[in-house]
């Protein structure tokens, strides 16, 4: 019984919080990305200086230079295109923005990390 009262007494709580707010989690991811960014862009251009100056594997940095590329120009595109003074209630819009720059979250770690790897070899 004492448990239970314990298990009743969370469950009371969490379901007293307030709603997830999806225009702050939104800008928790944004936030997450902007720091990427100078790194980012750092290693595509030692991917550029090392196609320059090495002439073997241009082709395996040349896809990966357009990797980071794309995920530069996907954050890009939704920064353009994302309304902060969209109306709160629009559930459907943020559930899509959110969905968006999660997918430029993920573009961005995937493309950073096979940039690393790319100039480890």
């Amino acid at each position: 019984m004492k448990y239970f009262s314990i298990v009743l007494i969370i469950f009371t709580i969490s379901a007293c919080e307030k709603p997830r707010d999806l225009k702050e989690e939104i800008m928790i991811i944004h936030d997450e990305v902007m720091p990427k960014t100078s790194q980012l862009l750092s290693l595509r251009n030692s991917l550029k200086k090392e196609i320059s100056e090495n002439s073997t594997n241009t082709e395996g940095f040349q896809m990966t230079i357009d990797s980071l590329k794309l995920a530069h120009d996907e954050k890009m595109e939704w920064m353009q295109q994302y309304d902060h003074t969209h109306d709160s209630s629009d559930t459907i819009y943020f559930h899509q923005q959110e969905k968006e720059i999660s997918y430029v979250n993920q573009l961005y770690k995937q493309t950073i990390l096979s940039a690393e790897q790319k100039l480890k070899k």
